[in-house]
């Protein structure tokens, strides 16, 4: 059985306990903009990779990576905001970038006068039916409330985050704002981004990094988007003959050919 915790503030005594269940498990404190985590248990550390120190301090997306759902991402973010438990699968990636299919619930303690003051994390290998089990029953065991006398609001701990990992925070919650955005409708995205000058080199310049190809068709796209808009035949012309090859010579001809 598990040891009892030393008294003290009820965040110490979770940790306490935490530490001594074999399933991985992060602790948030909800008080804390950005919404790091302030503790993962050493399941946590050999599941994923990530040491303590790399750990501590930072959103949980940076277990994200390209093959993770967006619509789970929602439904993660819709949990935390709400103060819901949930218990979703997850592709998430490890420290050296390998992806793993991650059981994930959520739990939300609140304190005594109803705060919803942390969540707590639980993980395990989807594909490890003992583990299953065992993130399962300690699920149902998670405590709801506590004492608010027993966790004073200490906002002092945001300054403890390096200002590198705020800025890395920040630009995790963009991506995966923008990977939500792009599946739940790639059209009015892709006009969103051709339609301004601002967002169209940033986005550009990430594929360039990471895609050239589907650079290229950004590209494309948007020279597509400009010949259309312009009152100019001569524009839909060019464009059709160097991007389709030949073809009808009519500005009209030109135009639906780059529509369809």
């Amino acid at each position: 059985g598990l040891k009892s915790a030393e008294p003290g503030t009820w965040s110490a005594m979770i940790r306490s306990l935490l530490a001594q269940v074999s399933v991985a498990a992060v602790l948030t404190d909800m008080t804390i903009p950005g919404l790091p985590l302030i503790y993962c248990n050493e399941a946590f550390t050999s599941l994923t990779g990530y040491a303590h120190s790399d750990v501590v301090g930072r959103n949980c997306r940076f277990l994200q990576g390209p093959s993770t759902e967006g619509e789970v991402v929602y439904a993660i973010a819709k949990a935390i905001r709400t103060g819901s438990r949930a218990l979703v699968r997850v592709t998430n990636y490890n420290a050296k970038g390998r992806p793993f299919r991650n059981l994930l619930a959520l739990h939300p303690v609140r304190d005594s006068n109803g705060e919803h003051r942390y969540t707590i994390g639980l993980l395990c290998d989807a594909l490890q039916t003992t583990a299953c089990g065992n993130l399962k029953r300690a699920f149902g065991l998670l405590p709801t409330r506590f004492e608010a006398g027993l966790a004073p609001k200490v906002f002092a701990s945001l300054q403890r985050i390096p200002a590198e990992a705020q800025r890395k925070q920040w630009a995790e919650a963009l991506l995966v704002a923008s990977r939500v955005a792009w599946v739940a409708d790639w059209d009015a995205a892709l006009s969103n981004v051709l339609s301004s000058e601002e967002a169209l080199h940033a986005f550009g310049s990430h594929l360039h990094q990471q895609s050239p190809h589907e650079a290229f068709q950004l590209e494309v796209c948007y020279r597509v988007h400009q010949a259309l808009a312009s009152p100019d035949g001569q524009s839909c012309i060019e464009l059709q003959q160097a991007v389709l090859g030949g073809g009808p010579s009519h500005p009209l001809l030109a135009r639906a050919a780059l529509e369809s």
